[in-house]
């Protein structure tokens, strides 16, 4: 929701949601209208939040890996406040919620080193024997990793594993 990433931004540069929206020209009120009927901004006011907050248009719009993994490690700190005051019968729909969410923090810590790793391949910054830039086992990640599907990303670690092995194999 893209009040929680607002609140979120507003939290790690302390600052106020009334005085972000405020120092971006907007109403006091507007990030009360935002948490209250769930609407995302127009064009303009995501661009002033972006340059604002120093974040891409993707980061503000919960598109970017980044930006899913702060909302859901600020999600699950709401909810172990909550877990604190709740009462028994409330605990456990938390602890579900709590439990889901740390479950979605480890796919998505996946997929930012899977993502970094494909940057880094892009890159070819991986040095080789040699000391030239580049090698067969950068270029076997960046080619799995394209041909990989949302689906299959899962199978990543087992193939790396492989790979690994097979470099290992040639060591010895």
């Amino acid at each position: 929701m893209f009040y929680d990433r607002f609140k979120l931004l507003c939290r790690k540069n302390h600052v106020s949601c009334a005085k972000a929206a405020a120092a971006m020209g907007l109403s006091n009120s507007t990030p009360t209208k935002w948490k209250k009927t769930g609407a995302i901004p127009e064009g303009d006011t995501l661009t002033a939040a972006a340059a604002y907050f120093h974040v891409t248009l993707d980061y503000l719009l919960g598109l970017s890996t980044e930006s899913q993994l702060d909302e859901t490690s600020f999600r699950l700190d709401e909810l172990n406040k909550k877990l604190e005051k709740a009462s028994s019968d409330e605990r456990y729909e938390i602890e579900c919620e709590i439990e889901r969410l740390q479950e979605n923090l480890l796919d998505l810590q996946f997929i930012q080193n899977i993502e970094i790793s494909k940057t880094q391949a892009q890159k070819n910054t991986r040095p080789t024997e040699t000391g030239r830039a580049g090698s067969k086992y950068v270029k076997s990640i960046y080619e799995f990793v394209d041909r990989c599907g949302d689906d299959q990303l899962a199978n990543l670690a087992q193939y790396v594993e492989f790979l690994k092995s097979q470099e290992k194999n040639k060591n010895t």
